[in-house]
């Protein structure tokens, strides 16, 4: 009987499944000779299910929230990481932005008579390969301090000069031989590589490890600065040390002293 009353209370409400229960438990009761006093199996098993909870698998699941750090917060919890990392975050910065005022901008306007074209072509091979070289080498452990570590990467300016004497003035540049911007290209593809590495890699020791990925995070942005200020300065500069930018000025005015126009 109550298997039957439960084969039918399958597709009925749950409390006509409790209903037929407690018949079947009290029919059972009076099978075995109880009386119906005695508790049954099968009223314990009804208690237990009616004192559960029941599900509707056909219901929606209620939405999980998630609390997500505000504004304020995130602000201060990469203000907390700076404060460590400060130093690599300005060296790194300070070593793309010196080569992206070079590279590949102010490189690619060198030019040699004897070698032509091929002569920009030579130099950016030269800096990529060497830039290969610093970032294997940036693999050997060293613990560079932070202040020692901006000190050199700032110290790159130089080449800055240096290029700018192998292009200006555009008639005769001052360092005119094609070894000269080779040997540079060499030199800052090095320490670009190596110094824009070992900032990134000693930052994130330089912390907690649960705060390692805010530090990488925080280093990706000060990274992305400096290309974008390197960027910046070298459009601005172009102008100055474009080849050719004041020559075609001065032909013209002479030729028209010449023909009278």
């Amino acid at each position: 009987m109550v298997s039957v009353c439960i084969g039918q209370g399958r597709h009925q409400s749950a409390r006509r499944i409790v209903e037929c229960g407690r018949e079947g438990g009290q029919r059972f009761g009076e099978i075995v000779g109880n009386g119906g006093t005695a508790a049954s199996p099968t009223e314990d098993s009804v208690e237990d299910f009616a004192g559960g909870t029941y599900v509707r698998f056909d219901a929606p699941q209620a939405k999980i929230k998630r609390s997500w750090p505000g504004i304020r917060d995130m602000i201060l919890h990469r203000y907390v990481v700076s404060r460590v990392i400060w130093a690599y975050m300005l060296s790194i910065a300070v070593t793309y932005s010196i080569t992206l005022c070079l590279f590949p901008g102010l490189e690619s306007e060198i030019r040699n008579h004897k070698l032509g074209e091929w002569l920009p072509i030579l130099i950016m091979a030269t800096f990529n390969m060497s830039d290969f070289v610093g970032k294997i080498l940036a693999a050997v452990p060293y613990d560079w301090p932070g202040g020692r570590l901006l000190l050199f990467s700032a110290l790159r300016v130089v080449f800055i000069p240096l290029f700018v004497m192998c292009v200006y003035p555009a008639s005769a540049p001052t360092l005119s031989h094609p070894a000269w911007p080779c040997f540079f290209s060499l030199l800052m593809g090095v320490t670009n590589g190596y110094f824009g590495s070992v900032p990134m890699i000693l930052a994130a020791s330089k912390v907690p490890p649960e705060q390692r990925e805010l530090a990488g995070n925080t280093m990706t942005v000060s990274y992305m600065t400096g290309l974008m200020l390197g960027s910046t300065v070298a459009y601005a500069a172009y102008s100055f040390t474009a080849p050719g930018s004041g020559v075609h000025v001065v032909h013209q005015h002479t030729l028209s002293n010449y023909t009278g126009y």
